[in-house]
């Protein structure tokens, strides 16, 4: 019984060495290789494998690498390379070229020399890096690259000679030098605006280019045509801030465009910022929709130490002045500093204050043209009583109060509906119409009682919390005339003037004999004036009214 007992101690444990042994000879083992039809792979995980290299030497028209591949001992891999990085041997040499090959399911890189000469691509929805000549020589037309692809390598694509177009995927960051080199016949390229660098040659045959928008590198002579006389380029430059693009790894260089005459189309509003800007001020600069459409947003607070604000979804330039696309979504954030609060926000002509969530966060519903942000901290010396409202009543409706605080400035802006021009501006029933500027901006200060607009006091009052008005009427330009008839533009300071003050009209320049005609803003006529040669001033009651005398169609609010 006893030498049982031992006997079947020891078949017990030859059985569970075999069984140890057995299952270590089925674990993969990383760094290993191993063939099936034809193809090596490299197992570098113990789910992942290189389709390593291709011995075959006959192949068809067609050419699939598979998606999954078991090794001997039953283990499934998935492919998740077609080469394999830093190894001596390539995946194919010149074995596909009459060839179209599909990419395996999972692959996420192409290496090194690893399909060049192929006569097609067919890409997955995994593939991320494509390396140094993966694709020379190839001879495809066209290429839709997978969104999920960030880099293109060095020479991955060089003297494919027939490739026509291209389809960059939005999640592209870098193209490497030379990678479409010797593609002739790839003369219009849109980048898509993710990229952030392009490398020396990386396009050659370049009659039409749109850059990214968010292009941080550029190197020498990334992007050429040629240099005869016949070679011109069109490139268009989306870029917000050329000043910070490296060139060769120096910001404020000339970038290389090499071509006899290269055009750059800007987005429009930003031309001056490209006339400034060292190197890019050397091409011919021009305006152009097409490049894509950029709007200031001019950003302050105050006191300046009171706490930071910041805009995202724009780009910021310097000095408060940010440059945004009208579609984007932008917000303004908002830290006060230790103790400090906030007291108003100001955006356009409109109070936002009440708009600011809990985070300090304001997402412009809209990005206009021009626009001016004010923010203010409350502190202990700067509260509520540290400004005066003001009143704007405007004559194509509503009203509007900004709060102008004491001593500090601030900037107004009048943007008239299409049709309509500024005819006057009257703050306190003062003319002020003659300060504004040529884009109807101007700046209203409140100092000591005193109401300066611009550098000029306009007004003294007694009590310095005392509200301001302001009325701003507007003239037809001749397009529209709200259902009055057909009248003839004059240029102003032609004829009659009309200024809105507390309730009333003051109508200036009316000649002796000149009829004026007044209507309501549904057309209706209300009244018939005959001029005398003076000024007269009428109350119609509250209201908005169209005035039409001489040639001019005005419409004030009262």
């Amino acid at each position: 019984m006893k030498h049982l007992t031992y006997l079947s101690i020891l078949v017990l444990a030859l059985f569970f060495a075999v069984g140890t042994d057995k299952a270590e000879a089925q674990s993969p083992q990383v760094g290993s290789v191993f063939m099936v039809d034809s193809i090596k792979y490299h197992v570098k995980s113990t789910l992942a494998v290189d389709a390593m290299q291709l011995l075959r030497r006959q192949i068809g028209p067609e050419f699939r690498i598979p998606d999954t591949v078991c090794d001997s001992l039953g283990n499934e891999f998935k492919v998740t390379a077609v080469g394999m990085k830093g190894a001596s041997v390539y995946f194919s040499w010149m074995q596909l070229s009459h060839t179209d090959v599909w990419l395996p399911e999972y692959c996420e890189r192409v290496e090194d020399y690893a399909l060049n000469s192929v006569a097609g691509i067919h890409f997955n929805n995994h593939l991320k890096y494509i390396g140094t000549m993966a694709f020379d020589g190839s001879h495809f037309t066209e290429l839709e690259f997978p969104e999920g692809l960030t880099s293109i390598g060095y020479q991955a694509f060089q003297n494919c000679r027939q490739l026509t177009h291209a389809k960059f995927p939005s999640t592209l960051k870098s193209i490497g030098g030379y990678a479409f080199n010797g593609c002739d016949k790839l003369n219009d390229i849109d980048l898509p605006d993710n990229v952030e660098r392009i490398y020396s040659y990386a396009f050659t045959k370049v009659r039409r280019v749109k850059l990214p928008a968010n292009l941080k590198v550029l190197e020498d002579r990334s992007i050429c045509m040629g240099t005869s006389v016949t070679d011109t380029m069109d490139v268009y430059s989306p870029i917000a801030r050329p000043h910070l693009v490296q060139i060769n790894g120096v910001a404020g260089r000339k970038p290389s465009f090499q071509a006899h005459q290269v055009n750059i189309h800007v987005p429009l509003n930003t031309l001056e910022l490209y006339q400034s800007a060292t190197g890019w001020n050397e091409y011919n600069l021009m305006e152009d929709e097409d490049a894509g459409v950029l709007y200031w947003i001019d950003l302050h607070s105050r006191p300046a130490d009171a706490g930071t604000v910041t805009l995202t979804g724009a780009f910021e330039i310097g000095g408060g002045q940010y440059l945004c696309h009208p579609d984007s979504t932008t917000q303004l954030h908002i830290t006060p500093n230790n103790g400090n609060g906030i007291l108003c926000v100001i955006v356009g002509n409109e109070d936002v204050t009440d708009k600011v969530d809990s985070r300090g966060v304001y997402t412009f519903p809209s990005i206009e043209e021009n626009m001016s942000v004010s923010v203010t901290f409350s502190t202990p010396d700067f509260n509520e009583s540290s400004f005066t409202p003001l009143i704007i009543k405007q004559a194509d409706g509503g009203e509007v109060e900004i709060k102008v605080y004491k001593n500090e400035p601030l900037k107004l802006n009048i943007t008239p509906d299409e049709g309509w021009l500024i005819h006057s501006v009257t703050l306190n029933g003062k003319d002020i119409t003659k300060k504004l500027d040529g884009y109807g901006d101007f700046t209203i200060k409140k100092v000591n009682g005193a109401i300066v607009v611009g550098s000029s006091v306009i007004d003294e009052v007694e009590d310095d919390n005392e509200q301001m008005r302001a009325f701003i009427t507007y003239e037809s330009d001749g397009s529209n005339n709200e259902g009055i008839e057909e009248v003839s533009h004059q240029e102003p300071g032609q004829g009659l003037r009309a200024l809105a003050s507390k309730g009333m009209v003051l109508l200036q320049h009316v000649q002796a004999g000149e009829v004026v005609d007044i209507y309501d803003v549904s057309g209706r006529h209300v009244r018939s004036i005959m001029g005398n040669g003076q000024e007269f001033t009428l109350d119609l009651g509250s209201g908005i009214y169209i005035i039409k005398c001489g040639g001019r169609v005005i419409k004030v609010i009262l």
